[in-house]
């Protein structure tokens, strides 16, 4: 993964997927180094029964309409992130 001095270095990024109480039900490990890209991969380790799961929260670090469109189709859910301001 890229260094703030330019260089890379040999890194790994994890996900994890969790419910309301805590419990680990998903997980995701990639080498891009932002979580941008690592929202339908993520979701899709979650062992669920269709329709068991309504929506998925997720943080700010997973805002790309790509994957949330990608995941929602995938998986019949809702995702709810706020999205990231940007400028106009």
């Amino acid at each position: 993964m890229p260094q703030a001095n330019g260089t890379y270095i040999q890194d790994y990024n994890a996900q994890l997927a969790v419910e309301t109480q805590g419990l680990i039900i998903g997980q995701h490990v990639c080498q891009s180094p932002n979580d941008s890209t690592a929202l339908k991969d993520t979701a899709v380790t979650i062992e669920a029964k269709p329709g068991q799961i309504d929506h998925i929260v997720v943080d700010q670090g997973y805002d790309s309409q790509a994957q949330i469109d990608a995941t929602e189709a995938a998986l019949d859910v809702t995702i709810v992130c706020k999205p990231i301001p940007r400028a106009v």
